[in-house]
């Protein structure tokens, strides 16, 4: 009788309780933690705003021509065969106030 009583009260603080026929795995998936953010990437300032941008369909389905051209355009061009020069760090001017 206690155990299954035990038994019942486990059950019920999972949260597939509730759902038939389904088990739900609550264990942390140790090798997907990796490539999950902490931080929101930069234009954004909320969660909300960078899950909204990502739900945004991009392809020629849902979109008209002009605009998935617009969405799926480099934002750097160059030519095929040219050589882009890496990036270089300014070195910053000292001032001196007297």
């Amino acid at each position: 009788m206690e155990r299954q009583k035990k038994r019942e009260e486990l059950i019920s603080e999972r949260t597939d309780a509730k759902i038939k026929h389904v088990i739900l795995n609550q264990k942390k998936d140790k090798k997907a933690a990796k490539y999950l953010n902490s931080q929101v990437p930069y234009p954004f300032t909320s969660r909300e705003a960078y899950e909204r941008s990502l739900r945004q369909p991009l392809g020629k389905d849902w979109n008209t021509n002009e605009s998935h051209k617009k969405l799926t355009q480099p934002k750097v061009k160059t030519r095929v065969g040219q050589i882009i020069d890496p990036i270089e760090k300014k070195k910053e001017k000292k001032h001196k106030d007297a």
